[in-house]
């Protein structure tokens, strides 16, 4: 049978300690704090604070025990080594599995990139051509929903004007 702890002893309020610590490192841009975030992205928050503080607890006792120190490499590290440590992985099951993962050839940062909206208005303008550049696009884009937003407030003015007008003129006052 395991022996019950007593309420406020030295390791409850050691382990305390740790998690405060641990949640401390939410926002932290070192590598225990991407950790952190690593695990609460998949886990949870709970999880995430539990298992920081663990290890906390894992590096303060290599510490005191062989006084090994720790040497923070922070967050870009830390998040690098995890992406290259994933692609591994993924190449290892995909190998298992018969296949092969292959990178996708990367775009040009200047590619058009049109949202659905856009290319709405692009099937419904034949004036436009097809070689405007990203940014001339988007000022046509602008332009043309300007004019568009135009219209409508003069339509809805004009009609409101009216509306007016009827009413004072059925009110007597008009």
């Amino acid at each position: 049978m395991k022996k019950k702890k007593r309420h406020g002893s030295a390791s409850s309020r050691v382990a305390a300690a740790l998690r405060m610590a641990a949640l401390s490192l939410r926002h932290s841009q070192t590598a225990l704090g991407a950790y952190y975030r690593q695990i609460a992205r998949h886990k949870g928050d709970d999880v995430a604070v539990f298992a920081t503080a663990r290890k906390l607890a894992t590096l303060i006792y290599r510490m005191l025990r062989w006084g090994q120190n720790y040497v923070d490499e922070g967050a870009e590290a830390y998040e690098k080594r995890y992406r290259e440590a994933r692609l591994r992985r993924l190449t290892t099951t995909a190998k298992e599995l018969g296949y092969q993962l292959a990178p996708l050839t990367p775009q040009p940062r200047d590619a058009l990139r049109l949202t659905k909206s856009q290319v709405s208005l692009d099937t419904g303008c034949a004036g436009i051509n097809q070689a405007v550049t990203r940014n001339n696009f988007a000022l046509k884009i602008n332009n043309l929903a300007a004019s568009h937003r135009r219209e409508a407030r003069s339509i809805s003015a004009s009609q409101s004007g009216r509306a007016a007008k009827s009413a004072l003129s059925h009110s007597g006052l008009g």
